[in-house]
């Protein structure tokens, strides 16, 4: 192989040479973008997953309501989300 690359004249060496570096940037740009994509929706995810449990640790529990509170609570909960 390496013979036949000293057959070819030096000014087509260096212009595929160059093609190759070139190559070579365009596909690690393009890898790097790909997991710079992939990590920020990783990020994105865990935010949103980080959210929902501040959420739900903030919801009212009905801790030290009458059992009559809790029980039309339960009603209107019910009657909102159509069980």
């Amino acid at each position: 192989m390496m013979r036949l690359w000293l057959l070819i004249p030096s000014p087509i060496r260096r212009a595929l040479a160059l093609i190759g570096v070139f190559m070579a940037a365009l596909a690690a740009s393009y890898f790097g973008g790909r997991k710079a994509a992939q990590t920020d929706a990783k990020v994105d995810e865990l935010e949103n997953e980080v959210e929902a449990h501040d959420r739900l640790n903030k919801a009212p529990t009905g801790a030290g309501l009458s059992d009559d509170d809790i029980r039309r609570k339960l009603q209107s909960y019910a009657k909102r989300n159509g069980d």
